[in-house]
């Protein structure tokens, strides 16, 4: 039960700083049923997260994308003997060889965290238009459904 008031201040929290990011009234801002961090207004939907949400949710997606990166930068995060031909064979497979890409990778974590720092979460998160929006403490993704 304190739980769940907790998880509805939070969400709450996250509507009004949307609302103050868009600049609406927070009445017209709808939560996504079973989804705590999606926000509807107007057909156009946001993903509103915390830093640490935000963190968590670019190493959910980044990974995906291993197939679209250049194979020089793939092949400076993989094993030394890693064949860059062998890398493109894979990335012909686009999203099919993400899986197997992201098993080459010898420090995942800190590969994220390059590609973070060149791209920024937003061009993962956001893809509706990569950009990454910072309102109070959250950040506002505008996001395809």
């Amino acid at each position: 039960m304190v739980e769940n008031q907790l998880m509805n201040q939070e969400s709450l929290a996250k509507q009004e700083s949307l609302a103050k990011f868009l600049q609406v009234d927070i009445k017209d801002i709808k939560q996504l049923e079973h989804e705590d961090n999606v926000f509807v207004i107007n057909n156009d939907w946001y993903m509103v997260l915390t830093n640490e949400e935000a963190d968590e949710k670019a190493k959910e997606y980044i990974p995906r994308f291993m197939w679209a990166f250049n194979s020089s930068f793939l092949k400076t995060h993989m094993p030394e003997e890693t064949n860059k031909e062998i890398i493109e064979s894979y990335q012909r497979k686009c999203e099919r060889s993400g899986n197997v890409l992201k098993t080459m990778v010898v420090d995942l974590d800190q590969f994220i965290e390059e590609v973070i720092g060149i791209y920024g979460r937003g061009f993962f998160i956001s893809n509706y238009d990569q950009q990454e929006e910072k309102q109070d403490n959250y950040f506002i993704y505008h996001i395809v459904n």
